[in-house]
């Protein structure tokens, strides 16, 4: 769908809401760059299930890939590889 939004616009708009925090872009990041994420509280919710003493998936420091279903499984399967 067509917005008519002049692409200096919405980079400008998308980093001042950024730096304002009420969303999360990674402009600088060229793997990342194509995502915004507009509610920075759920990607604090989706670490925050990683870093927790209800379980022990990170041992030594290292999270396996391998797990990552498991500990995000309320999470959609295209979030993580």
């Amino acid at each position: 769908k067509q917005c008519n939004i002049s692409k200096d616009a919405l980079s400008l708009t998308t980093r001042f809401l950024h730096d304002v925090g009420s969303l999360i872009y990674f402009e600088n990041n060229v793997g990342l760059r194509d995502i915004v994420i507009l509610d920075p509280q759920w990607l604090a919710d989706v670490f925050a299930s990683l870093i927790t003493f209800n379980h022990q998936w990170i041992k030594d420091g290292v999270l396996k890939t391998e797990d990552l279903p498991q500990i995000w499984k309320q999470y959609p399967k295209q979030l993580y590889p």
